[in-house]
Formats: structure tokens, sequence, C-alpha cells
């Protein structure tokens, strides 16, 4: 009978060991999720900042502007014009 008792005894406590470390591990992990979804964040406002900043450059009167300014580009006159057809 003591035999069982101990042996009981020892099972529990191997569990409740068991169990403590899986509640730590666990207490890890979701830190560690935290961590991921505030980066996944902030990843997402950078690609927003980037993609309005991607259209600012890219627009139409910022790059005509480029053009006459670095490149002495300008649109021509009417007698400079030329239509291709097929």
């Amino acid at each position: 009978m003591k035999l069982l008792t101990s042996g009981l005894s020892l099972a529990c406590l191997a569990s409740a060991l068991f169990v403590v470390s899986a509640s730590w591990e666990c207490r890890q992990l979701a830190g560690r999720l935290m961590q991921a979804e505030l980066r996944a964040q902030d990843l997402q406002t950078r690609w927003g900042q980037l993609l309005l900043e991607e259209a600012a450059l890219g627009a139409l009167p910022r790059i005509e502007q480029l053009a006459a300014e670095q490149y002495l580009m300008r649109t021509p006159g009417a007698a400079n014009l030329v239509v291709v057809d097929r």
C-alpha cells in the first residue's frame, strides 16, 4: 500500500511539473506572438507610407517638373508633332 501511495504521489508531482512547464511555455509563446503581431502592424503601416510616397513620386506633374529641370525637356509645339497612322 505504501508503494502505491508513493507511486501515486510521484505521478502527481510529475504531472504538476509538466503543467507548470506547459504554462510557462504557453506564456512565452503568447509573448512572442504579441511581438510578431506588433511587428506585422508596424510593417503594414510602413507599407502604406511607401505606397503613398510612390504615388507622390510618380505623379505626372512631378515627372514633368523633373524632366523640365534636369533634362531640359519641354512639351513640343504643334509644328514639331508627327502623327503616325497605320
